[in-house]
This record gives structure tokens, C-alpha cells and sequence, in this order.
């Protein structure tokens, strides 16, 4: 039975899969801070004699974004990880979902990812990667992902 009631904000991670398609291997991104996802659709207008003073419109080309911003550490999976990502321009598949029983148990998260529940699943590109080092502050990182091929919403099914 899924989840039911508010989403802690905490429980949703950005996994990369650094194992392979057959055989994934989910790596959150480390000590991440704050995760959004957009998902956007170009629309094409339609105006034609019919249409009188309003436009139609029409779905066109659709693209989701995801941006990571997390503290940098030395362990990890983290900004050279990403960053070596961006300099081979290499796609990856993404996760972004609920945090696993284990985390639950070891006290980082309120509620794990059960049986029902939703999440997205897509390819994407790193767009951009920055890294912020100010003195007498945290070390801190930023990564936009770009979608790179079709989306899914996928449900979890152990």
C-alpha cells in the first residue's frame, strides 16, 4: 500500500544510476540541501477563422529540468562526480524519488518508498555545474540536468 498524507520535502533524493541499464545502481547525490523538478511543454498557437478572438493551442516539444543543491564533502557522490559527467557530455538516467528503508532506520528520513509509490525516471544532461566556496561558509554546489529523452512516471513495486 502506498504512502498517504504530506510529502516531507527530506524524504525525496536525486539518484543517479552509476550502474547499468540492466543492473541499476541508485547513487543519491551527496549531503544534497534542496531538489526541484519542472516539467514544461512548448505550445504551438493555432489561430484560424474558426478560432474567433481566442488562440488555440496545441502541445508541442516537452523537456523537464532538474536542479541539485547540496553541500560539497569529501566522500560522496558529489561535484567531481558531476563534473566529470558535464566535461564527457554524458547522459545519464536519473531518479527522483522517496529515500530507502535504510534511511528510515538510520534516522535521515521520516518515511521510505514503498510499494504504490509514485516517482520520475528519465534521461538527462548536465546543463550547468557550479560550485560556491565563500570563507567561513560551507562549501556548496548547484547542477541544473537537462532532459535528454522521454520521462516516465513509474511506480515502485517491491
Amino acid at each position: 500500500m502506498p504512502n498517504t498524507g504530506i510529502v516531507n520535502g527530506g524524504d525525496i533524493m536525486v539518484y543517479i544510476n552509476t550502474g547499468t541499464t540492466q543492473a541499476p545502481t541508485w547513487t543519491p547525490v551527496a549531503h544534497a540541501t534542496e531538489h526541484t523538478q519542472s516539467h514544461k511543454s512548448n505550445l504551438r498557437e493555432r489561430v484560424t477563422k474558426q478560432t474567433g478572438p481566442f488562440k488555440g493551442r496545441k502541445a508541442g516539444v516537452q523537456e523537464a529540468t532538474i536542479t541539485i543543491n547540496a553541500l560539497q564533502t569529501y566522500d560522496g557522490y558529489g561535484f567531481h562526480d558531476l563534473l566529470a559527467l558535464k566535461i564527457a557530455s554524458t547522459a545519464v538516467t536519473v531518479k527522483y524519488s522517496g529515500r530507502p528503508t535504510a534511511d528510515v532506520t538510520a534516522k535521515t528520513a521520516e518515511v521510505a518508498e514503498v510499494a504504490g509509490d509514485k516517482y520520475v525516471e528519465g534521461l538527462f544532461l548536465i546543463e550547468s555545474i557550479d560550485r560556491n566556496d565563500a570563507v567561513d561558509a560551507d562549501s556548496t554546489i548547484s547542477c541544473t540536468l537537462q532532459s535528454a529523452g522521454a520521462i516516465e512516471i513509474k511506480t515502485v513495486s517491491v
